[in-house]
């Protein structure tokens, strides 16, 4: 075989690589837009009522994010509509019930197992983008 022959021989195995590679990317985006409408569903409904009130609605969310671990990009888009929601709430709920509030910890702790996992997917760097970041909230 000769030189050159060897050489398209190598590129085009790597252009095939290559063409899975990105055939198994479309799957994954697809495949998350898909469950993008369930998650989105879910979280419209906690930020409807202000709180979580199905506990399953936040092991559904956290499993369908476990999926997509090595694939942060794919959530970036959607980082800050999921975040912001959330993160008012946190808020509101604690300046409308103060920190000592017993109440507060249950509204609290299944939202944050909820962005916690935003965050093993995405990076804290990503997501604290969405944070409030006023002096009030300190």
């Amino acid at each position: 075989m000769a030189i050159g022959e060897e050489e398209t021989w190598k590129k085009e195995e790597m252009n095939d690589e290559d063409d899975e590679h990105d055939s198994k990317e479309r799957v994954l985006q697809r495949y998350f837009l898909q469950e993008w409408k369930l998650v989105k569903s879910l979280l419209d409904d906690i930020v409807s009522k202000g709180h979580v009130s199905d506990p399953s609605s936040v092991h559904k969310i956290r499993s369908i994010m476990d999926k997509y671990q090595e694939q942060g990009q794919l959530l970036e888009p959607y980082l800050e509509s999921m975040v912001s929601p959330l993160m008012f709430i946190i808020r509101s709920k604690t300046v409308k019930l103060g920190i000592d509030s017993d109440e507060i910890l249950l509204i609290i702790k299944p939202i944050s197992i909820i962005i916690y996992s935003l965050v093993t997917v995405s990076g804290y760097k990503v997501v604290i983008k969405f944070f409030p970041h006023q002096v009030s909230d300190l």
